[in-house]
């Protein structure tokens, strides 16, 4: 991320709502400080740790380079190969019930399957052979076994395959029978998804032991906080991530939440088993730019849409919305490396778009 942000600055355009985002952010930093809910040292690693996924995003939307088909075609067998080495390793972890192994997590392999399968599709000639590979190689995460796959599955092959007429159009997106697509959409992937739905927060939640009992109860530990920190939040390194476990936040005893497995100092092991929650840090004005940067890069390929007929980049921002949301319930993937490598690759998306709108006026 250093590296993405010094090339930035040298080369970088300046765009005002990557600034905005810093003077954002450091409010949000301030506000932490001074509200003082954990040590100097937590809040300003959990800064970095929040801030990562944003600044990687707009380094790559506003540094000046573009592939080649050379390197098109190198990206494409290199998301193959890799792709080919997933299988053993899923098998082999699936043979152990994705228990005791440092190889992959379950979480890790899935995104790995996604980012392979969505960069594979977007850098290959993208005819209909190239669509069956991606989707092959997004079915590896089924050796995973997770029914938030499941559900981003569905929503994949929705909109990859039966969206093109309905995102195609240049008027009224929102029309009555798009939203009707869209709802029996999200129906389907909660459909797919609501064994482990059910079993997170409503199981999890009625049992006195258990590791599960974590997520629900972050989820109790982000209202009491909005009601207690309504609009700046309760400050980074305070509640919901590794930091906040790490350098073990005061908040947790305050809210009743330090003797529930998982949570507990010293044994903090799904303390950012969940994303959503750590929104709480940052309080309802928080909340309210995250909503405004997702809405601002669905308006994008909106616009692409309606200009250009650029279908593509519309539906892959809508699957990479889709794929933070369905992670961000019960996994941090936002803010670890992999959440950061699919911030690059939207801010690639984004970029190869504007270029080719560009290029056609």
């Amino acid at each position: 991320m250093a590296i993405l942000l010094i090339e930035w600055i040298f080369q970088g355009k300046k765009n005002k709502e990557f600034i905005f985002f810093f003077c954002i952010a450091l409010m949000f930093l301030a506000n932490s400080l001074i509200t003082a809910n954990n040590i100097i040292k937590a809040v300003i690693m959990d800064f970095v740790i929040q801030c990562k996924p944003f600044v990687a995003f707009y380094c790559v939307y506003n540094l000046p380079f573009i592939f080649s088909e050379s390197e098109k075609r190198k990206l494409c067998r290199m998301c193959i190969i890799m792709a080919l080495l997933m299988i053993p390793i899923g098998i082999y972890n699936l043979s152990l019930n994705w228990q005791n192994t440092s190889i992959f997590v379950h979480t890790g392999f899935v995104s790995m399957s996604a980012i392979l399968a969505l960069v594979y599709y977007y850098f290959s000639q993208r005819q209909k052979k190239n669509l069956v590979i991606a989707t092959l190689i997004l079915a590896l995460g089924f050796l995973t076994l997770r029914s938030k796959f499941f559900g981003f599955y569905v929503v994949y092959i929705c909109i990859m395959f039966f969206s093109k007429r309905i995102l195609s159009l240049r008027g009224n997106i929102f029309k009555f029978r798009n939203l009707l697509f869209l709802a029996a959409v999200v129906s389907l992937a909660v459909y797919f998804s609501w064994e482990k739905i059910y079993y997170y927060f409503y199981v999890g939640g009625i049992q006195a032991q258990g590791e599960i009992m974590a997520r629900p109860m972050l989820y109790y530990g982000m209202v009491q906080i909005l009601k207690d920190y309504p609009l700046l939040g309760s400050g980074f390194g305070t509640f919901a991530t590794y930091i906040s476990g790490q350098y073990y936040s005061p908040l947790y005893a305050r809210y009743g939440l330090d003797r529930t497995f998982g949570l507990m100092e010293g044994a903090s092991y799904f303390m950012s088993d969940t994303f959503f929650p750590a929104l709480s840090q940052v309080g309802l004005i928080g909340i309210f730019f995250y909503v405004m940067f997702w809405r601002k890069r669905f308006q994008e390929g909106h616009i692409m849409v309606q200009r250009f007929g650029d279908v593509l980049t519309f539906k892959y921002i809508i699957l990479i919305i889709s794929f933070f949301f369905i992670e961000s319930i019960a996994d941090s993937t936002f803010t670890h490396n992999r959440g950061m490598v699919m911030m690059m690759f939207l801010a690639i998306v984004l970029k190869n778009s504007r270029y080719q709108a560009g290029r056609r006026m």
